[in-house]
């Protein structure tokens, strides 16, 4: 069992945290976006784990970091779903003025 977490640790969570942070440039504040970003993955990740008992100080812990990561999905899922739905409506904008032009034209 700990051999298989310690695979997936390694071959899955580290590859993505490094990749994530690949873009770094020399300034510091990339690294400080670096960290904030691997630090949210993290906790979003600690969201979906729920076999720690909720009585012990480590589940404390898990349960306090998932209800942030729990938080930081939620805001960024709102931010992905307006951002689908300003754009369905600045397509169905244009084609409604399209519409509305299309039938003027012929009213006139």
């Amino acid at each position: 069992m700990a051999l298989a977490v310690g695979g997936a640790l390694i071959g899955t969570l580290l590859p993505q945290l490094l990749d994530s942070a690949s873009p770094l440039g020399p300034e510091p504040l990339a690294l400080v976006s670096a960290l904030v970003l691997g630090l949210g993955v993290i906790a979003g990740l600690c969201s979906f784990y729920f076999t720690v008992s909720a009585d012990t100080a480590q589940g404390k812990l898990l349960g306090a970091v998932g209800r942030f990561g729990r938080w930081l999905l939620i805001v960024a899922l709102g931010f992905f779903f307006a951002g689908a739905v300003m754009t369905y409506l600045s397509a169905l904008n244009e084609r409604l003025a399209f519409i509305i032009g299309w039938v003027l034209d012929l009213l006139r």
